[in-house]
């Protein structure tokens, strides 16, 4: 499993800072503080490789960060989430995601 610390997920109106795993199997989102905001307690995201659609890095404005946006189902909705972090953690992110995705059975 590879940990990739200092990344932020990005919501609509501010940032949380987690940890984020990746292994062959799945993708897990840990937030750094569990303390409630105003939205409500922020919980772990954990979502199975074989649930992910797609993942694409895009590009920020600052040039030492990118973003990954993790498009993946959750029984028959879609959801998305965005990952900040430094370019070359995005980099390794997709990298890895995207063997994953590769290996999986179809």
């Amino acid at each position: 499993m590879q940990l990739f610390r200092h990344a932020s997920l990005v919501h609509k109106l501010s940032n949380i800072d987690v940890n984020v795993a990746i292994d062959g199997e799945k993708i897990e989102i840990d937030p750094l503080s569990t303390n409630k905001s105003i939205f409500g307690k922020i919980k772990n995201i954990t979502i199975p490789i074989r649930d992910v659609k797609a993942c694409k890095v895009k590009t920020t404005k600052s040039n030492m960060k990118k973003q990954i946006k993790i498009k993946y189902m959750e029984g028959d909705v879609k959801k998305s989430v965005i990952i900040e972090s430094f370019a070359f953690d995005i980099e390794e992110m997709n990298k890895k995601i995207n063997d994953s995705l590769e290996s999986k059975p179809r």
